[in-house]
């Protein structure tokens, strides 16, 4: 693992990890992870979250609570695994900016996935992949979606200048867990 690749939310704005790790402020503060293939924000000690190698194209971090803030504004939703809104004073710290992304003013409501359902295309790609200047090797979408919006999606990510990895969901019968859609 190059950690000098991952990208980390720090003090307002992007920097390399290398960098941050290197400030002294960076290590008193709480550090959250952003899974850009899933779209879910967590703790970095998940254990669903490290399942497998996890290069520096698959996460963005983010320090703090405006590290925590800016996951949330970039569309990421609570890890149902390692539930980071357990944390102390999780909502407190990303409450206005839930309801005025998702118009949720409720912590059960904001990590309830029938409520607001697992769906990477939430996510600001536009933002994400300018910094961390690549694409992980899958996203994993909804299940059931059209082929249109699974078109949609994918020139979504050819327009950001990269090439569109694997699309599909997770399927515990499927090889390897997850099954691909026809682009």
């Amino acid at each position: 693992m190059k950690l000098k690749n991952y990208v980390v939310f720090h003090d307002g704005e992007y920097k390399k990890l290398s960098k941050v790790f290197s400030e002294k402020s960076f290590r008193s503060l709480p550090l959250w992870s952003g899974r850009i293939s899933t779209g879910l924000l967590g703790l970095p000690n998940c254990i669903a979250g490290n399942r497998g190698t996890k290069n520096y194209q698959e996460i963005l971090l983010a320090s703090g609570d405006d590290g925590l803030r800016k996951l949330v504004d970039l569309g990421f939703i609570s890890c149902p695994v390692c539930k980071p809104e357990e944390t102390e004073n999780f909502w407190q710290d990303v409450k206005e900016n839930v309801g005025g992304k998702y118009g949720l003013f409720s912590l059960a409501n904001f990590v309830d996935k029938n409520v607001l359902g697992f769906d990477v295309r939430r996510l600001n790609f536009e933002e994400i992949l300018s910094v961390v200047d690549a694409v992980p090797g899958r996203f994993y979408l909804p299940r059931d979606l059209s082929n249109q919006e699974v078109k949609q999606f994918a020139e979504r990510i050819e327009s950001s200048g990269f090439a569109v990895p694997s699309l599909g969901y997770y399927d515990k019968t499927a090889e390897g867990n997850f099954f691909r859609y026809s682009v």
